[in-house]
């Protein structure tokens, strides 16, 4: 967008949003909080499943063909703003779709990270959906206001990774 228009566009972008649904969650990421030519924007929106966030990268024209534009600079850079409990419990469902694809080294790794980013000691995981459903549950015990999502990973965690006993049939 033109460089003009690049604080407008940002400072408008909730309530462009809500005119599709309502906003849960919208953050943005602290590398670029303070850009003045770049934002990297995740919403949570009322409604859609699960795997559906919306990442939307504003860029100034001046930044448009830089994927680095302000990625080492320090003023680009705050934490105001930033839940890591939020950015913890994206983690867990991205680890929900490395389990599904095979890809259990991957789901490790995001979960390391996800309890690394809310300082959260798992303790002895015998299942990667016992480690997913487990960083959930931290990152709802943190803020509160997850409580919901992290029903629905586990809800979801349980449908495709853990068997139904015998007596739920």
């Amino acid at each position: 967008m033109p460089d003009q228009d690049f604080t407008e566009a940002v400072d408008t972008l909730g309530a462009a949003l809500s005119q599709c649904s309502a906003v849960l969650a919208l953050r943005t990421d602290p590398a670029f909080a303070r850009s003045r030519g770049r934002r990297l924007v995740f919403a949570r929106l009322h409604g859609q499943p699960l795997f559906w966030r919306v990442d939307i990268d504003i860029r100034a024209v001046t930044a448009a063909a830089d994927d680095q534009y302000d990625a080492d600079n320090p003023d680009a850079r705050s934490e105001a703003g930033w839940s890591a409990p939020a950015s913890a419990i994206e983690n867990a469902i991205a680890a929900i779709k490395a389990v599904a694809r095979g890809q259990a080294d991957t789901a490790e790794n995001l979960l390391r990270r996800g309890c690394e980013r809310i300082g959260h000691t798992p303790g002895p995981i015998a299942h990667a959906a016992d480690g997913i459903t487990n960083l959930a549950d931290a990152c709802a015990t943190g803020e509160p206001r997850l409580t919901r999502m992290a029903a629905e990973i586990r809800r979801v965690t349980d449908y495709l990774f853990r068997p139904a006993s015998p007596g739920d049939m």
